[in-house]
């Protein structure tokens, strides 16, 4: 699957009403809060994502980070944020952006215009 399908099916799914309540109920965000949050931080997840694996040790970072949370095909995406640990997530948040996580969070709340509390919880609940 290419990766622009991979995010198209991701942001449908995010999309979806019942992932938005679970993102809500998790967060304290707004729908729209939510997905302005993702949409801004995307670029930089991803980029992130991308450096990291441009070495074996990196590669290998991440796939242990992924292992954690496993991935039960069964279950949605509003289940797996339901059902997600928080510490863990913000963890792996915390190990994908490494010291860019603080300014990452900055950015993304001035672009936005949502709180940075906000802001980093929604990352830290959609980053598995």
């Amino acid at each position: 699957m290419a990766t622009t399908d991979i995010i198209t099916s991701l942001l449908t799914e995010l999309a979806n009403g019942d992932t938005q309540s679970a993102l809500t109920e998790k967060t304290g965000a707004s729908s729209e809060e939510s997905m302005n949050v993702i949409m801004a931080a995307l670029p930089s997840l991803l980029g992130s994502l991308n450096q990291q694996t441009e070495t074996k040790e990196g590669t290998s970072t991440v796939e242990s980070l992924l292992a954690q949370f496993g991935s039960n095909k069964k279950e949605n995406l509003a289940e797996k944020i339901n059902n997600t640990d928080e510490k863990a997530a913000a963890s792996l948040l915390s190990s994908l952006l490494g010291s860019n996580e603080k300014e990452v969070e900055t950015s993304v709340s001035k672009a936005t215009g949502v709180d940075t509390a906000k802001v980093a919880k929604t990352l830290a609940t959609v980053a598995p």
